[in-house]
Order: C-alpha cells, then sequence, then structure tokens
C-alpha cells in the first residue's frame, strides 16, 4: 500500500462561518478560497461550480441539496460535519480527509480522488459512478448502498469499514483486501470479474461462492 499523502493543517488561518461571503470574494478575485476554518456554517440549497478550496477545514457544518459541481478541494478537512443531497460530480478531491463526518446520499460521480482519507465516517447511498480513486484508506466508516460501477480503484485500502450491498458493478477489486470488512450482498455483474484477485476472509469466501452457485457447508 502506498502511503498516503496526509492533509496539512496551517496555523495561520481565519475562523468563518460565512462561506457565501468567501464564495463571492473569490469569484470577484478570480482567486482559490485558501487558508480559511469555516465552522457552524448552515446552508441549503446553493449551487457552486469551478470553485477551488486550498487549506481549508469545514468544522460542524451543515450543507443539504448543495451544488459543488467541478470543484476542487486540496488539503481540505472536513470534520463533524453534515451533507445531505449533495451534488460533487466531476470534482477533484486531493489530499483530504473527511473525519467523523456523515455524508447522506451524495453524488461524487466522475470524480478524481487522490490520497483521501475518510475515518469513522458515513457514506451511505454515496454515488462514485465512473471516478478514480488512488491512494484512498477508509477506516472504521459505513458506505452502505454505495455505488462504486465502473470506477478505477488503485491502492485502494478499506479498513473495518461496511460495504454491505455496494454496486461494484464494472469495477475490478483486484489487490483490494476486505478481510476486516462487511461486503454482504455486494452488486457484480454476471461474469464475476469484478472478484478475480479481490481479498477475503473465509467466511467472506463462503458468501461470495453463492454468485458461483456453490454452496459452502459448515460441517461434512
Amino acid at each position: 500500500m502506498k502511503n498516503i499523502k496526509t492533509i496539512e493543517i496551517k496555523q495561520n488561518m481565519i475562523t468563518s462561518d460565512d462561506l457565501l461571503k468567501h464564495i463571492y470574494e473569490a469569484e470577484e478575485a478570480e482567486e482559490n478560497i485558501t487558508r480559511i476554518r469555516f465552522k457552524n456554517v448552515k446552508l441549503d440549497d446553493e449551487a457552486f461550480r469551478e470553485h477551488s478550496f486550498h487549506s481549508v477545514i469545514f468544522e460542524e457544518c451543515q450543507f443539504e441539496d448543495m451544488s459543488f459541481i467541478d470543484c476542487s478541494f486540496i488539503n481540505v478537512l472536513i470534520l463533524n460535519s453534515t451533507f445531505i443531497s449533495c451534488d460533487f460530480s466531476y470534482s477533484w478531491f486531493s489530499q483530504c480527509k473527511f473525519d467523523k463526518s456523515q455524508f447522506v446520499n451524495n453524488v461524487f460521480s466522475n470524480g478524481k480522488f487522490t490520497n483521501l482519507t475518510v475515518a469513522e465516517s458515513s457514506l451511505n447511498y454515496a454515488n462514485f459512478t465512473g471516478s478514480k480513486i488512488e491512494n484512498c484508506e477508509i477506516s472504521n466508516s459505513v458506505l452502505s448502498e454505495a455505488f462504486f460501477s465502473d470506477c478505477k480503484l488503485k491502492h485502494f485500502n478499506p479498513d473495518h469499514s461496511k460495504f454491505d450491498s455496494a454496486d461494484f458493478f464494472h469495477t475490478s477489486l483486484k489487490g483490494i483486501d476486505f478481510t476486516n470488512c462487511v461486503i454482504d450482498n455486494i452488486c457484480i455483474s454476471s461474469d464475476w470479474n469484478e472478484l478475480r484477485g479481490m481479498i477475503v476472509n473465509p467466511f467472506q469466501a463462503a458468501e461470495l461462492a453463492k454468485f458461483l452457485g456453490v454452496t459452502v457447508r459448515d460441517e461434512l
């Protein structure tokens, strides 16, 4: 597993609860939104596009029905925050961390993720369809019924996380170690190609054998 480049939080950050103000200022100056700690921001039904967040913290924020299409998030920490039905399609996440946060029914399709850390977070129903994910660590998190169809996964490291009923249609799981994760009822194609080279424990292997029409008995 390649080492992940972790976030680097700067000390000289300003704290603000007004994201819209900084969005407008960045638009006028044609600059990135940088070195800001957004805390206790609550927004819904706003649309942003092609904005760049560099060295930013979102802490204890709540966003619902928001659009961040084609935005870039570089060296960004999302901490104790909630995102409900938000759209991050075609966005780029590099050197970011989702920590103790909730992402419910969010869209990350056709995105690019490099050096991403997900810890103690929930991404139920998240849609990563068509995304490229490289150098990613997911620990103690829940991604039940998430969509990873047609994705390219490289150096993808799940640890004590739940992927039950997740969709991996046309996504190779070769070399990915799911031995301490929950992968019940995952969705794959009829030829089972996604499973080739996947690393699982004996109990998971017995469950996956059902795709082949094989029944594994506990006793002789």
